[in-house]
C-alpha cells in the first residue's frame, strides 16, 4: 500500500534568550475611556476634572520589547473584565441615592442595556491611545531624553509663533 504523503514534519528548537524586566505604560485619553464605558463624560469614579490622560504602567518579564507590551496587553484586558464585573456598583451607588432599587432585575436590566449600547465590548476593546515601553534599567536614561526633547521644542516655540505670525501679517497685506 502507497500512500501519499502530504504532510512534512521538522524540529526546530529554539533555545530562549535571558529574561529582561520591562515597564510598559499603556495610557487612554480620559475623555474616550468614560464615552466608551458609559456614552457620556460623566463617570461615577472619582476622577478629578483636570485628568486628562488615564495611564497604567506594568512591570513585565519578557525576552523582547514586543513580547513585553503583548504581556501588558493581556494583562491590561484582565484589569479591564474585572472593572466591568464592578457595573453593579454604578446601579448600587444610584440605589443609594435613591434613583432606584437595587435588585436583580434592575441590575439585569442595567446589564442588558449596557451589551445593548455596546459599552462592555467598546471599553474592553479601546485600544490605548499611546504605549512606551523600555528596559526598567534604562528607566533614567529614557525620563532624561524625554525631558531633553520635550525641552527643545519648547525651546523653539517662541521663534515657530513668530515666523507664524509674520507668514500671517504677509497672506493678510497680499490680500489687502
Amino acid at each position: 500500500m502507497n500512500k501519499k504523503k502530504d504532510e512534512m514534519h521538522e524540529l526546530i528548537g529554539v533555545e530562549p534568550r535571558i529574561l529582561r524586566k520591562y515597564y510598559v505604560m499603556l495610557v487612554w485619553f480620559k475623555d474616550d475611556v468614560l464615552e466608551n464605558l458609559f456614552n457620556m463624560k460623566v463617570v461615577p469614579i472619582d476622577i478629578p476634572d483636570d485628568v486628562e490622560l488615564l495611564s497604567t504602567k506594568y512591570e513585565v518579564m519578557a525576552m523582547t520589547i514586543n513580547e513585553a507590551i503583548n504581556q501588558a496587553g493581556i494583562i491590561d484586558k484582565a484589569r479591564k473584565m474585572e472593572m466591568l464585573t464592578a457595573y453593579h456598583e454604578v446601579i448600587y451607588m444610584a440605589s443609594e441615592e435613591g434613583k432606584c432599587n437595587y435588585d436583580y432585575e434592575t441590575i439585569e436590566s442595567f446589564r442588558e442595556y449596557m451589551i445593548q449600547e455596546s459599552s462592555f465590548t467598546d471599553f474592553f476593546l479601546n485600544d490605548p491611545t499611546s504605549i512606551s515601553a523600555y528596559l526598567v534599567d534604562n528607566e533614567k536614561l529614557v525620563t532624561n531624553k524625554t525631558i531633553n526633547n520635550a525641552i527643545k521644542v519648547t525651546e523653539n516655540i517662541g521663534d515657530s509663533m513668530e515666523e507664524w505670525l509674520k507668514n500671517n501679517d504677509n497672506k493678510k497685506d497680499k490680500n489687502s
